[in-house]
């Protein structure tokens, strides 16, 4: 089969070395909807993940996000 699992980076360090999580498996579309991604299995299952898109790994049916950094407002900037 093709489909891939979906996992989400956790930790800093790079998609290679860093621990992932699970969140779907048999997944065969990926679908960006705003600032989410909408995941399918064959089996009509579907999760909602925020994150980047950080590796697409074909060969090793596997696809990797990572969260999204907190979004920090910058201060306005006021003349002087």
């Amino acid at each position: 089969m093709c489909e891939s699992k979906v996992y989400m980076e956790q930790g800093g360090a790079p998609p290679a070395a860093g621990k992932r999580e699970l969140v779907l498996e048999d997944v065969a579309s990926v679908v960006r909807q705003g600032d989410e991604w909408v995941l399918t299995s064959i089996f009509g299952e579907k999760k909602t993940v925020r994150g980047t898109l950080e590796q697409i790994r074909l060969l090793d049916h596997e696809i990797i996000f990572r969260p999204q950094a907190a979004h920090r407002p910058q201060a306005a900037h006021r003349p002087q």
